[in-house]
């Protein structure tokens, strides 16, 4: 089986409630050259219904104990095959079925970057859905700050 161009790595800290919305996102996108990681800190057996119709869907799910969820998204970066990683996080999910499809022309068509930022939607409450969308310059970058979500940045594997 070849590589994947993009591993999409869920992970799962007591919300594994929401993952059926993540999923259905995913399995609709029209270009399936993804893998899906899931990553549980104690996975129970209850939870598993939450998305045992997608297990065929799934490339890989590890059950850690006593973990962080920065310890949990560093087991997953060990795991994932593609060439660019993206954290989705349960109840997160892409609008369009054309996402990843879009995504990796973007990547491809730029030289394949080491860093890609999507904007992304906030909806508070029973608000209407807000864009965000922030411009980066390198200077910014330096600076330390916070750049955005983590489910809005697609990375190469290879600056890890």
């Amino acid at each position: 089986m070849p590589k994947p161009f993009l591993s999409i790595i869920i992970p799962i800290k007591k919300n594994s409630h929401l993952l059926p919305v993540t999923l259905d996102s995913l399995n609709a996108q029209k270009n399936k050259n993804f893998e899906i990681i899931l990553i549980e800190d104690g996975l129970l057996a209850h939870d598993l219904v939450h998305f045992k119709g997608y297990a065929k869907d799934v490339a890989n799910v590890q059950i850690f104990n006593n973990l962080n969820h920065a310890e949990m998204m560093n087991k997953a970066l060990d795991i994932a095959q593609g060439e660019y990683l993206h954290f989705l996080l349960p109840g997160f999910f892409y609008l369009s079925p054309s996402s990843t499809e879009y995504i990796e022309k973007v990547l491809t068509d730029n030289n394949l970057p080491q860093l890609f930022f999507t904007a992304f939607l906030r909806r508070e409450n029973k608000s209407g859905p807000v864009v965000i969308f922030r411009e980066y310059s390198l200077a910014y970058l330096k600076r330390g700050q916070a750049m955005a979500p983590l489910s809005s940045l697609w990375f190469k594997k290879e600056l890890l």
